[in-house]
């Protein structure tokens, strides 16, 4: 049978259409494994188009537990393509992986078109799952159907549940469970049977290495159809199309590269099939996809296929200059990229009793841009490419807006009841027209970062106007970590209403749930990290290692601390070391029942559900859950003996009659006697006598801050070697950058941690070429 060759340029005159691409990202982490309370060193790589892209300026980060609630959103600043920062995980996180989602603003409502990797979290009882190897066998038929009559190929590839390949006999059964062709996949687990099926029923039925027996249903025998398949001849590519007798006729052949449609050809296929030749020129790296529809639009035939891999990929070379043995040991590294002018690199070394960071590859961030639903390579091997479907819903993709980033800043939304704004907004007589709006300098915002000494970090004030939405917006204010702010210098008439400010620093809402892949989740929990290939064993000495019995010395990122009031008032009262160990600080100044009302410290009491004090007619405490009462911290009242002690009756009455406006801090404090009240009042002179202009204040996170890791250094002479040195991470470096200078190498020196164990090298990183640097070796010492 002669098949017909079609050049497709030669006739080919469709527009193309280029769709909004995605964003490609991935984020290189330091390693795959930690415990709680463990630093996620990582470094993310923004690409477009394959290179870095330095038009994104923020990538956002959400952190997600197994079952996807999220517990944190992180705005990260980006620059020429790259961002690098941390994470602490939570010391209390129970579950045993976490996810990060990171995305770009172009996608915010659709984080799950973003990247997605697991990391796993040790804990007692998780190391487990690592014993439980179970083996299963991916299967495709690279079609969506088997056509009687004509050769099909089945290909299959066996893994393990840590991702490793295993060997495995294959056997090919019929209907009747006779034996059709038999195989024996290759070192990688890799394997295909070619085969002419017939109308009944086919299975797979191979044995692993242990001697277990499994059977694998093959997708249905059809008696017409139509099979595609891709065949590279030099840089170019034929898609040839063999129809069986009844299929021959009209089609229309559609051809999408990543998100660009390269054509929609009609072709007539004739009994000796269709050979179409896609050239070099149409052609770079990523998913190629064909669908053959019919004259109803029907879809008769698929195949989807990775193509020109070799054009992306830039081999490092890894030198040991130095390779010492023992606990402290020093390494010496040579690191070179040949035929390379420039590099953009991360290297993380751990220790081989960790898992490096290799569970999956830079080119997934290429081919999961280009698809609705997740690309699953089985392997490191890139040449099994046969499991990627043809993806049919680009509208999700096509419909993303341009993708527009700037430096974020801060914007504030003033809500107020609508008699409020009646008396807040003046009118003004200018020019003959009447103009609404606010006097201007009648309000500011005052800001300033959360620190622990308020005294050198005061409340700075900006005068501030509100656009047409009545916001608030500070666009020269970029910052890092927390702010504190508070909008003051309210008009006199407003003082008792209800000002609020809503303040945001991200242009959307963060996100509360993670769209987690489900192949993490329940029976494919063994599944949770591939980069547990890696393992060589794991016994009882090592689940006693990991199980929280050692200290790993990380940076602590803190985030949440004292509310910053507080604070203030305890530095206007001076308060003593043993009242700042409250378990409970009342503010009843922001109170706004006090703000509006004022009131008596009684009668806030006797409204207060956390201070329970029931009093006589007298106003003498009767009963309640305190055993101390302090004024100023001096003790007036006592009944930590069993018995009623009031230590200074008028002091303690004249509290009890002391308007609201004189009480600046309320603690309770727990003690060996029980719960104690500490009480503090202003003097006659620092009274605060305009509550009404007192407006909510506010914290807000800014971009996450870059805190600079320290590799250690033996070699210098004031490096501590008293302590125990557990470090899981040797080394971390997130921008290794390499070029003509310094003649595309260089060198990397660290010192073991306290074992003296092999270790683990992972490069990452993209070349101006857009070539990417992939490497995971082993070390051994």
């Amino acid at each position: 049978m002669r098949s017909i060759v079609v050049i497709l340029f030669l006739f080919f005159n469709l527009p193309q259409v280029s769709a909004q691409e995605l964003p490609q990202i991935y984020v290189h982490t330091d390693r795959s494994m930690y415990a709680p309370g463990d630093t996620v060193w990582f470094k993310a790589y923004l690409m477009y188009d394959g290179r870095l892209d330095s038009t994104i300026h923020n990538l956002y980060i959400d952190w997600a537990d197994s079952a996807g609630n999220v517990l944190a959103n992180n705005v990260h600043i980006a620059s020429q393509g790259y961002s690098f920062s941390q994470f602490v995980v939570p010391a209390d996180l129970s579950s045993s992986v976490i996810y990060l989602n990171a995305y770009t603003g172009n996608i915010e409502d659709k984080g799950y078109l973003g990247y997605t990797k697991p990391l796993y979290i040790l804990g007692d009882g998780r190391q487990v799952s690592y014993r439980e190897n179970t083996k299963r066998l991916v299967v495709s038929s690279g079609a969506k159907y088997l056509v009687q009559g004509m050769t099909n190929r089945i290909y299959t590839r066996g893994e393990d549940s840590r991702g490793l390949p295993f060997p495995y006999q294959l056997e090919l059964l019929d209907g009747q469970y006779d034996v059709v062709s038999t195989t024996t996949s290759d070192s990688a687990g890799i394997a295909h049977i070619d085969f002419e099926p017939e109308m009944a029923g086919y299975m797979l039925r191979w044995k692993d290495s242990d001697g277990k027996l499994t059977v694998e249903q093959l997708p249905a025998v059809q008696p017409e159809g139509v099979l595609i398949s891709l065949v590279q001849e030099g840089a170019g590519y034929y898609a040839i199309l063999k129809p069986s007798a009844g299929m021959v006729g009209d089609y229309v052949l559609h051809a999408r590269l990543n998100q660009l449609q390269l054509f929609e050809q009609p072709v007539m296929i004739k009994k000796g099939g269709l050979k179409i030749a896609i050239t070099p020129d149409m052609l770079r790296y990523g998913l190629l996809q064909l669908s053959l529809v019919n004259s109803k639009g029907q879809e008769c035939a698929y195949h989807s296929e990775v193509v020109q891999q070799e054009d992306i990929r830039a081999e490092p070379q890894v030198q040991i200059l130095t390779a010492e043995k023992g606990p402290r040991a020093k390494q010496k590294i040579n690191l070179s990229i040949p035929h390379v002018a420039y590099a953009n690199l991360s290297v993380s070394i751990v220790d081989d009793f960790s898992l490096p960071d290799s569970s999956d590859r830079m080119e997934r961030a290429l081919l999961n841009s280009q698809v609705v639903g997740a690309v699953y390579i089985p392997s490191a091997i890139e040449d099994w490419v046969h499991t990627i479907p043809w993806n049919r819903d680009y509208s999700l993709i096509d419909e993303l807006p341009a993708r527009k980033d700037a430096a974020l800043y801060v914007q504030g939304q003033v809500s107020m009841p609508d008699k409020g704004w009646k008396r807040f907004e003046a009118s003004t007589q200018k020019e003959g027209t009447l103009k609404v709006g606010i006097p201007r300098g009648s309000l500011s915002l005052g800001y300033r970062p959360i620190r622990q000494d308020t005294v050198h970090y005061p409340f700075k004030y900006q005068a501030v106007e509100l656009d047409d939405n009545r916001r608030i917006v500070l666009k020269d204010l970029q910052y890092f970590d927390t702010m504190e702010f508070r909008l003051s210098h309210i008009d006199r008439k407003n003082q008792f209403d209800d000002i609020k400010v809503d303040y945001r620093f991200k242009p959307f809402a963060d996100h509360t749930q993670l769209t987690v892949p489900s192949a993490y989740l329940n029976k494919h929990i063994t599944y949770l990290d591939r980069a547990a290939a890696h393992m060589e064993q794991v016994d009882a000495a090592f689940a006693k290692y990991l199980g929280g019995q050692r200290q790993i010395q990380t940076v602590v990122v803190r985030r949440k601390v004292k509310p910053l009031a507080v604070r203030d008032m305890e530095d206007k009262f001076m308060v003593t070391e043993y009242f700042k160990n409250s378990v409970a600080d009342f503010l009843p100044q922001d109170d706004p029942y006090v703000i509006k009302y004022s009131t008596t410290l009684l009668d806030y009491i006797r409204r207060s559900k956390e201070i329970n004090l029931l009093f006589d007619e007298n106003e003498n405490v009767r009963s309640g859950r305190f055993k101390r009462i302090y004024v100023n911290e001096r003790k007036c009242y006592d009944v930590s003996d069993g018995s009623i002690s009031i230590i200074d009756v008028e002091m303690l009455r004249d509290a009890w009659r002391t308007d609201m406006s004189r009480i600046g801090l309320i603690k309770i404090i727990q003690s060996s006697f029980g719960d104690e009240l500490a009480l503090y009042v202003f003097a006659a002179s620092n009274v605060n006598r305009d509550l009404g202009r007192r407006i909510n204040l506010g914290k807000l996170g800014g971009y996450t801050p870059i805190y600079q890791i320290t590799n250690v250094d033996y070699g210098q002479a004031d490096a501590s070697r008293h302590q125990k040195d557990e470090r899981q991470t040797l080394y971390w470096h997130p921008l290794l950058l390499t070029n003509s200078e310094n003649a595309s190498h260089a060198t990397i020196e660290f010192y073991n941690n306290e074992f003296g164990r092999d270790y683990w090298i992972v490069i990452k990183g993209i070349t101006a070429e857009g070539k990417l640097v992939d490497y995971t070796k082993k070390i051994k010492l």
